[in-house]
């Protein structure tokens, strides 16, 4: 794949909206690439996924992505000390212990 110097670029919901009203009253693909500086598979993307762009909440028009992240608001998650070994692969189990060899499963 060619290096062609392009970064990715997320399209919020209102942009795609735009897209999809351009594209029902007959522009052209390859006018809508140079206009919003995306790919033709960008486009075509956007066409595909049409029913859930429209379906989008109509208020929050700054969203880039339709889905919620699963553990967006993690606060009712206590932190203990007890949670950072069990996370990391190991016990500390004191500063005298003898490293173990790890079991084979």
């Amino acid at each position: 794949m060619a290096d062609d110097g392009r970064k990715r670029k997320a399209l919020d919901i209102a942009t795609k909206r735009a897209i999809l009203t351009e594209l029902s009253q007959g522009v052209k693909n390859c006018e809508l690439v140079k206009k919003y500086g995306v790919s033709k598979s960008t486009i075509s993307t956007i066409l595909k996924n049409k029913d859930k762009i429209i379906s989008a909440d109509a208020n929050s028009t700054d969203k880039k992505c339709l889905q919620r992240a699963t553990y967006a608001n993690a606060s009712w998650m206590e932190v203990t000390a007890k949670l950072f070994p069990s996370k990391a692969g190991f016990v500390d189990v004191g500063p005298d212990a003898e490293p173990e060899a790890p079991e084979d499963d």
